[in-house]
């Protein structure tokens, strides 16, 4: 497999979806350009239980990687039985919910159960670009005119000028292969990670559940709490 102009974390995305279809001890060669995939791969079969035959930096740069798949779990020196991995966002700055939403989908990709509990300002991330029709208090409305609406609408934390940042760093990830906020939100999705966004968060913004994408889940603090008491990797962004 050819994964040459990927750059993370779509490497792992690809080597996850076509180990899936392999058989237990069939191979999986694989060709890379992403510097960081040496290191990458290896931190992935650790976690995945898979076995790397061969791992070599070749000429030009590029990086090759042959991986057997194993059925059997990887043992664990961690109560937990299976690998999992909470996050809460609360930020609704572009550049944070660019490294959230590439961190959970290699955590996905290595095979961790995804929790993803949107609060405050990062129930932003999630909401639909459309406006919708619904009956708002004051308060609400106040809320809706001043938060971003969806993803496409998220300003930088730094260097945001005036609107021009966020153009930019698109600019820079589409050059570099980097996938669209958009498109990471999507493909963790399609990882089965969880989408949770909490309910006190949106009644006192005034949220409500039509403006949010399809696949949220509305839960609360001791939801989130009960997903973090099985996980052994949690961070707040």
């Amino acid at each position: 497999m050819n994964v040459c102009g990927l750059s993370c974390p779509g490497p792992l995305i690809q080597v996850k979806q076509k180990m899936d279809q392999l058989s237990n001890g069939e191979t999986l060669r694989v060709k890379a350009s992403d510097p960081g995939f040496y290191e990458d791969v290896k931190a992935w079969a650790t976690m995945s239980g898979s076995t790397i035959l061969q791992l070599e930096r070749m000429k030009g740069g590029t990086i090759e990687s042959v991986i057997v798949k194993n059925t059997a779990q990887p043992v664990s020196d961690s109560p937990i039985s299976d690998p999992a991995s909470t996050m809460v966002v609360f930020s609704g700055d572009l550049d944070k919910a660019i490294a959230s939403l590439i961190i959970v989908n290699g955590a996905a990709a290595s095979g961790r159960k995804v929790t993803l509990f949107f609060t405050f300002w990062g129930l932003s991330i999630i909401r639909k670009p459309q406006p919708q029709k619904l009956s708002k208090t004051m308060i609400g409305r106040m809320f809706d005119m001043m938060l971003p609406r969806g993803s496409q609408k998220l300003g930088m934390s730094k260097m945001n000028m005036l609107g021009a940042g966020p153009k930019m760093i698109r600019g820079l990830m589409k050059k570099h292969h980097v996938p669209s906020l958009e498109e990471l939100i999507e493909s963790a999705i399609a990882q089965g990670v969880e989408i949770v966004a909490c309910q006190m968060s949106m009644d006192l913004m005034g949220i409500q559940r039509e403006e949010l994408i399809d696949q949220v889940k509305i839960g609360g603090v001791g939801y989130y709490l009960g997903q973090a008491s099985q996980a052994n990797h949690n961070l707040f962004i």
